[in-house]
C-alpha cells in the first residue's frame, strides 16, 4: 500500500522496520527487556511522522496492545543510511522507550525467546538495508507520478480547485514539500 502511495513512503516504512528490528537486536544483544506494544512512527524515528499506521488494523501498534497514550516526538537525527546509523538510533530509541516511555510497553525478558530471533531479526535487517541501499536516496525528480500530478495541476488545470486522496499522511507532506 506505501508503495503505490509513494516511493518516499515505501522507503519510510522500510526504514522503520529495520529501526524496529535493531531496536530489538540491541535489547537481546545487551540482555535487557524487549518492549512490546505500541511503538510510534514517530518514536521510531521523528524525520517521518506519519499518523496512519504501517499495517491494516488501524492502531498503529507493532503487536496490538494500542494503550491510547499520545507519543512526544524525539528530535531527529539526520539521514540513516548505514547499519551504525540504525544501529545507533536503534539504541537511542531503546533507552527513550526504557526511560521516558516504559509504562507504555510490557516488556519481556530477553530470555524467553529463542536464540535463533537475533539471527533472524539480523538477517532480515541486512535484507531491507539492502533495499535501501538498491534503492539510494529518493529524488523527486526522478518520481514519474509526482511529475504527473505537477502536470495536472499546473498544465492541464491551473487555478482550478483539485482534491487529491492518498492514504498515508506522509506521502501528503511528501506532495506538499515537493
Amino acid at each position: 500500500k506505501r508503495l503505490e502511495s509513494s516511493g518516499q513512503a515505501f522507503l519510510q516504512s522500510v526504514e522503520r522496520h529495520i529501526l524496529r528490528n535493531f531496536v530489538f537486536l540491541h535489547a537481546l544483544g545487551s540482555g535487557l527487556p524487549l518492549p512490546i506494544g505500541t511503538q510510534d512512527v514517530g518514536m521510531l524515528d521523528s524525520r517521518f511522522f506519519d499518523e496512519d499506521p504501517d499495517g491494516d488494523n488501524g492502531s498503529g501498534d507493532l503487536f496490538g496492545d494500542d494503550n491510547g497514550e499520545a507519543s512526544e516526538q524525539t528530535p531527529a537525527n539526520g539521514p540513516l543510511l548505514t547499519e551504525e546509523d540504525f544501529k545507533k538510533r536503534a539504541e537511542e530509541i531503546y533507552d527513550e522507550y526504557a526511560k521516558k516511555y516504559s509504562s507504555r510497553f510490557k516488556w519481556l525478558r530477553p530470555d524467553l525467546f529463542i536464540p535463533t530471533l537475533s539471527k533472524d531479526l539480523a538477517r532480515d535487517a541486512d535484507a531491507l538495508l539492502a533495499v535501501i541501499e538498491d534503492a539510494g536516496l529518493w529524488n523527486p525528480a526522478n518520481d514519474a507520478k509526482l511529475n504527473k500530478l505537477i502536470n495536472l495541476l499546473s498544465k492541464q488545470h491551473p487555478g482550478e480547485k483539485v482534491i487529491v486522496f492518498t492514504q498515508f499522511a506522509d506521502t501528503v507532506r511528501y506532495l506538499e514539500h515537493e
